[in-house]
């Protein structure tokens, strides 16, 4: 087995690169190989530990999702928005490509909170729709009204955080929610979801969300607080040192899965009071597979074992190649 010789690096919270690798590719199992597209990346040296195609545009269905949440997250926190602030459903929310798994209604209201927990572990369409309309009209409104509406606005912003703030040159998305709207059609890559995947694992508040397999969450019907409890699509979570993130289905992307896994960092004692800690976190997507689960299951510890060859021992060999990264603003 080989391992690709490539980094991806830069500032902690931007991973936007242009990542040329064509075709490049390292021998691994069959159900390794059992996908269109697949990428293991660590997240703190962002180097590439195995791969193949994944550079090719391709349908990333609801792993969507991750990018949207990010742009709320951002917009929450810059503007000190409480999480616990109750959003509406509206009709529109209703058609938004995807599942309903709470049976939301119209005029029925959710908190930023629960309705990003619905969106991320249940791939809840209807509420990330409500969240994009409710941000986006605030941006919108910011901005002086220089959108055709409150959704286009937001997914202008997921755009604007993917190929500025992340160098995802090589994504296109058109809904909150997925890679489809109309006939119009989204497209991302298996190195550009990993670079979104990290960018939203610096965030504690996904992150707290996305390492949870059950959720109590509520939403307002008439004055009346409804309970729900939401399960994890992840069935990898809480295994093979799996914590994260996200799955996505569609007929037209396939089985995806954004995974991260994290094993107790390595501490080695130096001279005095030094000592060498070497954190092991891996960012895994896998796309159109035909085991999702059980392709990361055994992608895991692979990256894992190549990762601590690298790190001990090929480090410091030539051919690594560094890529350069979009600064912050």
């Amino acid at each position: 087995m080989r391992m690709l010789n490539r980094i991806i690096d830069g500032p902690s919270l931007c991973l936007g690169v242009a990542m040329c690798c064509a075709a490049a590719s390292v021998p691994g199992t069959v159900a390794a190989q059992s996908s269109k597209a697949y990428i293991a990346v660590d997240s703190r040296t962002k180097k590439i530990i195995l791969g193949d195609h994944y550079d090719d545009k391709l349908p990333v269905a609801s792993l969507t999702k991750v990018v949207s949440a990010c742009v709320a997250l951002d917009w929450l926190e810059a503007t000190r928005r409480d999480k616990a602030t109750l959003i509406p459903i509206s009709p529109a929310a209703l058609t938004a490509p995807g599942g309903n798994p709470l049976s939301l209604q119209a005029g029925d209201q959710i908190s930023y909170r629960d309705a990003l927990a619905a969106a991320l572990m249940a791939s809840d369409a209807v509420s990330m729709w409500a969240i994009a309309e409710a941000i986006g009209l605030e941006m919108w409104q910011r901005d002086g009204g220089k959108a055709s509406d409150s959704v286009s606005f937001f997914v202008a912003q997921m755009n604007a955080l993917a190929h500025v703030r992340l160098g995802m040159k090589r994504s296109l998305f058109v809904s909150p929610c997925g890679d489809e709207s109309g006939r119009k059609k989204g497209y991302s890559t298996a190195a550009d979801m990993a670079r979104i995947g990290i960018y939203a694992l610096e965030k504690p508040a996904f992150n707290f969300i996305v390492q949870q397999t059950v959720r109590d969450v509520s939403y307002f019907r008439a004055g009346q607080e409804r309970r729900f409890r939401v399960f994890n699509t992840n069935e990898l979570l809480g295994k093979q040192d799996c914590d994260g993130v996200k799955t996505g289905r569609t007929s037209r992307a396939g089985d995806c899965f954004l995974a991260s896994a994290r094993r107790k960092d390595e501490i080695t004692p130096l001279e005095g009071n030094a000592q060498l800690r070497i954190p092991y976190h891996l960012v895994i997507v896998t796309l159109n597979s035909q085991d999702r689960f059980g392709q990361v299951a055994q992608l895991i510890p692979r990256a894992f074992a190549e990762y601590d060859r690298w790190i001990k021992t090929d480090r410091s060999l030539p051919g690594d190649e560094l890529l350069a990264m979009p600064a912050l603003p």
